[in-house]
């Protein structure tokens, strides 16, 4: 046994460093918890910043704009820097297969349904309640090889999602709620 080793092999820093591993242990938030309070805080509509950043071009492209969540569906719309509208629903079938695959993580995430998160996701969690972070991998391996990982942050709601892509493409969204603007009904034939 080398000096160093039998310093730290001394009952005292032993104590210590278990101490210190127990409280680290106890810092991620208990999952059933953040699970509800995201649920009882969970925006119906909010704001968006997004930045996509697209590695084979070297392109940064910053967009913003809203979102509603409804029954069975996710609206997504667009103001800067184009005007656009995404119905994110499984019927929809004009719906690119990339959206497709987010439709259900957007909604968990939104939602706070970390149980059907965690039957795609290895979950891992740190912080505490007021301030938490997350670290999702995909328990699929062939999405894994195309989204390795989405980090997620926030409080008593989502606040910030990252998806680092294998291509090297990375996706940011900030996510603020705000109040519901009444949904236009369908114009008449």
């Amino acid at each position: 046994m080398t000096p160093f080793t039998h310093r730290c092999a001394h009952p005292a820093i032993l104590f210590a460093c278990s101490i210190m591993a127990a409280t680290m242990a106890q810092a991620a938030p208990d999952a059933a918890a953040l699970s509800q309070q995201l649920a009882q805080h969970s925006p119906e509509c909010g704001t968006f910043q997004q930045n996509r950043w697209l590695a084979d071009f070297e392109l940064d492209l910053p967009s913003s704009g809203s979102f509603q969540r409804l029954d069975q569906a996710l609206i997504w719309r667009t103001e800067t820097p184009v005007r656009t509208e995404i119905r994110l629903s499984q019927d929809n079938t004009e719906l690119p297969p990339g959206y497709r695959m987010l439709l259900p993580v957007m909604t968990a995430l939104l939602e706070g349904d970390w149980q059907r998160l965690q039957d795609h996701f290895q979950v891992v969690t740190n912080g505490e309640l007021s301030s938490w972070s997350a670290k999702l991998t995909p328990l699929d391996s062939r999405v894994a090889a195309t989204l390795p990982s989405i980090q997620v942050k926030g409080g008593q709601q989502l606040e910030h999602i990252a998806m680092a892509f294998a291509d090297g493409d990375r996706l940011n969204i900030d996510l603020t709620p705000a109040i519901c603007e009444p949904v236009p009904a369908p114009q008449a034939p």
